[in-house]
């Protein structure tokens, strides 16, 4: 489970990235990805 903290830490902290909102959408949907291959539900933050 300790990778699943790491991942929901970094999918929060990418919000705070100096970077283009597609770069963030893209972090987004691949760490929320990761979690629900997981087996937690993780809902999309960011949508075009």
């Amino acid at each position: 489970m300790p990778v699943i903290t790491q991942v929901r830490a970094k999918r929060e902290a990418s919000y705070e990235f100096d970077r283009s909102s597609d770069y963030k959408m893209f972090i987004d949907w691949a760490l929320a990805y990761v979690l629900h291959y997981c087996g937690i539900e993780a809902e999309y933050r960011m949508t075009f």
